[in-house]
């Protein structure tokens, strides 16, 4: 460009230089433009300097810029089937969606536990939200998340979530993403929210360098959402990622932040333990106390187990009941030689819990 000007004589630049001048000086003007109304619809009505600007690309000779293009110019018919698949690729990588799943990522740390146990040796649920539905080999929580063992082709390890059906019906038609990060790895597999029963990802199986792991995502007629996930070889999964999307971002994401995680899966079961005075409540009999975890859990009808020396006033509980109120979910503790209507304080002795379950 400078050496485009320099070519030009000292009558042109003066007239460049005048014309530079009047338009600075119309460039904010607002509804008007050399002394003409401009329309309040028209996109430079606010801004004359975007009109002049238009002015100066157009006049520009393509030859004195070389291979510049003009900044309106629709650019995508100069880029290459690589070039736009590496632009897609870039902006999924720079995105994040939520997870659908809750307690998703197992390393030492991140991943809530609240039942303590590091080994499992049968069915049922392990770490929070998540049921062993089918138990093969051996599984444990190593450093950098589940490790699986003894497991072959024809023998698998299957771990589930439910997720409650808060949304799906606003999802049909719309991709779902299905990630599993094994071994430091990310693998995927996409499908599309179709109707309540069917199977969104069914069942695919994907190969993870030793052997393979399948993948399903079922809507069933409950309305829960279920991810499956059926291990077939020996592997340590890292992390899992349900997410509403054509793409997976599990391999961007970061882990999430440990309280966060715990109280979603506190929304679900809730282990009162330790040695204190845990809560605080009132008698309402010579025999019974109630006390209320304040925050709600979901709405199924729910258990309650206790284990340990557990007391009321300083007398041992023998029974103990959950009911879900607006406030929160009340606990009916039973003891003897209570005094009615007076304060109460629960306390778990030593290695005692009381465990409150709305798992699904």
């Amino acid at each position: 460009m400078a050496d485009y000007i320099s070519t030009l004589d000292g009558a042109s630049i003066d007239a460049a230089l005048q014309d530079m001048a009047m338009h600075n000086s119309e460039a904010y003007a607002i509804g008007e433009r050399n002394g003409q109304t401009v329309a309040s619809g028209d996109p430079t009505y606010h801004n004359n300097a975007r009109y002049y600007a238009q002015i100066a690309v157009s006049q520009i000779e393509p030859g004195n810029i070389g291979d510049a293009v003009r900044w309106d110019t629709d650019q995508s018919s100069l880029l290459s089937d690589v070039n736009k698949a590496q632009a897609r690729e870039n902006i999924a990588a720079g995105s994040v969606n939520e997870n659908l799943l809750d307690n998703a990522w197992f390393g030492s740390g991140v991943v809530v536990n609240q039942r303590g146990l590091t080994t499992w040796t049968t069915t049922g649920m392990f770490i929070d939200r998540w049921r062993i539905q089918t138990f093969n080999g051996g599984m444990s929580l190593g450093t950098d998340g589940l490790v699986i063992t003894g497991v072959n082709s024809s023998s698998m390890m299957r771990i589930r979530q439910h997720i409650p059906n808060a949304f799906l019906n606003q999802l049909i038609g719309r991709p779902i993403t299905f990630s599993v990060m094994v071994n430091g790895t990310v693998y995927s597999t996409t499908g599309y929210v179709t109707a309540e029963g069917d199977n969104l990802i069914d069942g695919v199986i994907i190969n993870v360098g030793s052997g393979n792991i399948t993948l399903l995502v079922a809507w069933l007629n409950d309305g829960t959402l279920r991810a499956d996930i059926r291990v077939y070889t020996p592997c340590t999964i890292n992390a899992v990622k349900l997410e509403v999307d054509a793409y997976s971002t599990l391999g961007t994401d970061c882990p999430p932040k440990y309280a966060e995680e715990l109280r979603k899966c506190q929304y679900y079961f809730h282990r009162l333990s330790g040695v204190a005075n845990i809560l605080i409540g009132a008698t309402t009999s010579t025999t019974s106390a109630t006390f209320v975890l304040p925050h709600d859990m979901f709405t199924n009808t729910g258990s309650i187990t206790r284990s340990g020396t557990i007391t009321v006033n300083g007398q041992s509980v023998t029974a103990a009941t959950q009911t879900q109120t607006t406030a929160g979910v009340t606990i009916t503790a039973t003891a003897s030689s209570l005094t009615a209507n007076n304060g109460a304080v629960l306390t778990l002795g030593s290695g005692a819990y009381i465990d409150i379950s709305h798992d699904i």
